[in-house]
């Protein structure tokens, strides 16, 4: 249950900003990053949040891309990337998904597909969103 708490708290979402034309700051369209680039970027981002202690060591080596896909977070398209850790043995913590900027920035990690939708609990009792 730490370990949902911990995680969900880095899912404290930024605000993205992007410099475009008219902001006096344009170095003009920037590189939008591949599905493998993606790939990359989430699990070098997952395996630093283990490094950290945030997640578990096992999150490190044993993670398996299971799907890349665009998704709207806070109206920016984003990569949403579904890794798969089958060494965890507790069903709800066995799959991630991490938040990637089309510009190849990590913006968070969730166990939930849709971090609008927080898990959490009334009183002690058993987890779950709204």
């Amino acid at each position: 249950m730490k370990t949902i708490l911990t995680v969900l708290s880095l899912v404290i979402f930024s605000s993205i900003t992007f410099a475009g034309p008219g902001s006096g700051h344009s170095h003009g369209p920037a590189k939008v990053i591949s599905k493998d680039e993606a790939i990359q970027l989430a699990q070098s981002y997952v395996s630093q949040l283990s490094n950290a202690k945030k997640l578990d060591a096992s999150w490190r080596t044993s993670v398996k891309a299971e799907r890349v896909e665009e998704f709207t977070l806070k109206g920016t398209k984003v990569w949403r990337v579904t890794l798969n850790n089958p060494s965890v043995s507790n069903s709800s913590q066995s799959q991630i998904y991490t938040f990637i900027s089309k510009a190849g920035e990590a913006i968070g990690v969730s166990f939930e597909a849709d971090p609008k939708q927080k898990t959490h609990t009334h009183g002690g009792g058993k987890p779950h969103s709204h």
